[in-house]
Order: structure tokens, then C-alpha cells, then sequence
């Protein structure tokens, strides 16, 4: 390769930093009691995410029609921005698509392979919002709590939220935001700030660093599905996910050169794969179709060059990466 045309990290890192600089996201642990017993289908971020849906627009909507489009409300409202996310009129990117990337994602599923919970048992999930979402966090936190009311699942089982807790860049519980029925608003916003502080912990003499996807991670390239995920394929997803969030949901103007990154990425090679192929399905209202949606998990290891890219792998492990995020696919950790 000339010399001239290698990528250079410094340019690089200044350019992500540029158009995530307005970026940043909140992540809350949830823990509730099941008050019935609940069956979830087979993965348990579909059933939540579908029915935190449902909670919030029956908490919010004013004009109860069944289609946001339709609706004189659409661009004011909180249910419309945070679920159905049209695309601004003045948008600049995916003009051609009729939604956004959503500004929330779910994660950290009490267990991938549990679907029941009987009356009195605890499970946990994580919620994520990005960008202007985080101003309508009472909104979510009542849907929530409405959500326990009308049951989920099959049987439409009851729980109760018993308290919410901030998480901080380690994916550790720190502060109480929501117990007794009292709701503190969050004081831990992460950044591209943040994930820049961390990388010193990620740096190592091998130059190697380890994803393990603890929910499905599914991706496409060249319109076919992954079963094996080289580095350049991931930092392609990973940097439009991000890119989208933080031109939509945070006000960022600044465009990325893509092809630069890539050519970075594409030194980096796969020393160690431990991924398998996991199978589940849901069935999809909007579409009336049953939908599969298999992804690979288990830990990666990837090495080469990789320092200008943990930033981003930092941001991702928050946000989640892939396709179907908000069901809370895509979710990982960083070793």
C-alpha cells in the first residue's frame, strides 16, 4: 500500500470524536418482581420491547389513532419520537427510509435461555436511551410501571417495578433512580468522553481485544447474514449505528469518512472465534408474519492495530450493535 494513503489514527480519532462529540446516553438496571406467573416468548427482550411499546402509547397518545402518520401529532409526540422515529423532513441521510434508529435499546436479560417467571420470582433487563430521549424519562419509567399493571407475555402476567439503578461505563449498578415510588433524574451520561477515559484499560502489549456477545449478534454484508464477523464488517455497523443516533437524536452535522475507517479496520483479523449460532423467532404485528431472528453469540477475539477503534467498541457495548438492537440483540462486553 502507498505510504500516503495509510489511514492516519490521529485524523481518525479527531473525525470520530468530531461527530460524536454531541452524543451521549443514559443506561438504567431495572428489577421487578413477577406478581403472576409470566411466559415470555423465546427470547425476553421481544416481549418487553413489544409491550413497552403498547404502555407507551397508551400513556402518551392523545389522539388514539392507530397510525402515527396519520397523526397531526407525529413529529410532538413522546411515543412517536421514541418508538416509531420518523425521519425529519430536512434530513440529509436515509431519505430513502421511512424510520430512524430508535433512541432506546434494551439489554442484559436476567437469562437468554429463561422464558418463564413464577409469581414471586425476580428478573432484571437494562434500558438504554440515547440523545434527546433521556429528557423523556418519566414518560418511560410510567410506562413502565403501567406495564406491570397490564401484565406481559402470555397469560398477560402482572409484576411489580421494585427499583431502577443507574449504570455507569463499567456496566455496573451505582445510584438508585427510581424506589419507593420516587423517580431522581440520572447524573451518569455517557460519552464518547467516557469511552476515551476507559481506553488505557483495553490497551495491551498483544494488541488484542475480546467481544463476548452475551445476546444474538446479527449483521449483514452485501446484503447476506454473518455467520463469521471480520473486524472491518462490525466497525461498518458500529459506526453507522452510531453516526445515525447522533445525527438524529443529537443534533451532530458532522459526516464521517467512511472509507478511511474501513481501510483502518481491515488490517485487524479475527485470532479467535468461540461464536455460535442461536435460533429464535417472533412474531411481528406491524408485518402479521412470523420473523426469525438467529444470531451469533459467545466471544470474539479480534488483533491488530486496534486502538483507534476501542472508543467505538466502548460506545457499542452500551448501545448495542447489529440488527434489532432495541429488542436488546447485539449485546456485548468488552474483555
Amino acid at each position: 500500500m502507498d505510504i500516503q494513503k495509510i489511514p492516519c489514527e490521529p485524523m481518525i480519532q479527531e473525525q470520530i470524536r468530531q461527530v460524536l462529540q454531541n452524543f451521549k446516553c443514559i443506561r438504567l438496571h431495572f428489577t421487578a418482581e413477577a406478581l403472576e406467573d409470566i411466559h415470555f416468548s423465546s427470547y425476553m427482550g421481544s416481549t418487553i420491547r413489544g409491550a413497552f411499546g403498547v404502555a407507551l402509547k397508551r400513556s402518551v397518545c392523545v389522539t388514539k389513532q392507530n397510525q402515527c402518520s396519520a397523526c397531526m401529532l407525529q413529529h410532538s409526540c413522546v411515543y412517536s419520537y421514541i418508538f416509531e422515529t420518523p425521519i425529519p423532513a430536512d434530513s440529509h441521510v436515509m431519505k430513502k427510509q421511512t424510520h430512524v434508529p430508535h433512541p432506546f435499546s434494551f439489554s442484559d436479560m436476567s437469562d437468554l435461555h429463561k422464558h418463564e417467571y413464577a409469581s414471586g420470582e425476580i428478573f432484571r433487563f437494562s434500558l438504554c436511551l440515547m440523545g434527546k430521549s433521556i429528557d423523556f424519562l418519566p414518560y418511560c419509567i410510567y410506562a413502565m410501571i403501567r406495564l406491570g399493571q397490564f401484565g406481559m407475555g402470555r397469560g398477560r402476567g402482572r409484576f411489580k417495578l421494585l427499583h431502577i439503578q443507574e449504570m455507569d461505563a463499567h456496566h455496573q449498578c451505582c445510584d438508585d433512580i427510581y424506589v419507593d415510588d420516587q423517580l431522581h433524574m440520572p447524573q451518569h451520561f455517557l460519552s464518547i468522553e467516557t469511552a476515551e477515559a476507559l481506553m488505557s484499560q483495553y490497551v495491551n502489549s498483544k494488541h488484542q481485544i475480546t467481544l463476548d456477545f452475551i445476546s444474538p449478534f446479527r449483521i449483514k454484508y452485501q446484503n447476506k447474514l454473518c455467520d463469521h464477523v471480520a473486524f472491518h464488517i462490525l466497525i461498518r455497523s458500529l459506526m453507522r449505528r452510531l453516526a445515525n443516533l447522533a445525527y438524529f437524536h443529537s443534533n451532530s452535522r458532522v459526516h464521517l469518512d467512511f472509507n478511511e475507517i474501513i481501510e483502518k479496520a481491515r488490517s485487524v483479523r479475527i485470532s479467535e472465534n468461540n461464536m455460535t449460532w442461536y435460533d429464535w423467532g417472533r412474531y411481528s404485528t406491524r408485518q402479521k408474519e412470523w420473523m426469525n431472528f438467529g444470531g451469533l453469540v459467545g466471544d470474539i477475539t479480534y488483533e491488530g492495530d486496534i486502538r483507534v477503534f476501542i472508543p467505538l467498541l466502548i460506545l457499542g457495548s452500551w448501545v448495542n450493535v447489529g440488527k434489532g438492537t432495541a429488542f436488546g440483540l447485539g449485546n456485548y462486553r468488552l474483555c
